[in-house]
């Protein structure tokens, strides 16, 4: 089922949308508007296959696994992932983020778990 686009929509909304129809790999990404599905970012690489995707999905384990018992909440966007592996792999933000713009994932968005089950194993 296609998206339909608005007079109201924002341009990040109107990217998104438009990602998500036209692309097969993305089907479903947005859970709400401002979001992505983590799995949004299969087939998005920088580096190696799934790199960033994989780093998405750890760094949602640690920040549940950080959160647990509290009431905080933390929250990951496009953003913050791009400077995240930009810090690990010893490589430009921009250029990350760029590689995650190009994919139709706007910087704002925020990156929702929509897999993983728990946190840590222990």
């Amino acid at each position: 089922m296609a998206l339909q686009l608005t007079a109201n929509d924002t341009p990040e909304l109107r990217i998104i949308r438009n990602h998500i129809n036209n692309s097969q790999n993305v089907q479903g990404a947005i859970m709400y508007e401002g979001s992505i599905r983590v799995s949004s970012l299969k087939g998005v690489q920088f580096l190696c296959e799934n790199d960033l995707y994989e780093l998405a999905r750890l760094v949602i384990r640690l920040h549940k696994a950080k959160n647990e018992g509290t009431n905080a909440i933390t929250s990951q966007t496009v953003y913050g992932l791009a400077n995240a592996y930009a810090t690990l792999a010893g490589v430009s933000r921009d250029e990350v983020e760029a590689v995650m713009n190009a994919s139709g994932l706007p910087s704002e968005a925020e990156i929702v778990d929509d897999e993983l089950r728990g946190t840590c194993p222990e």
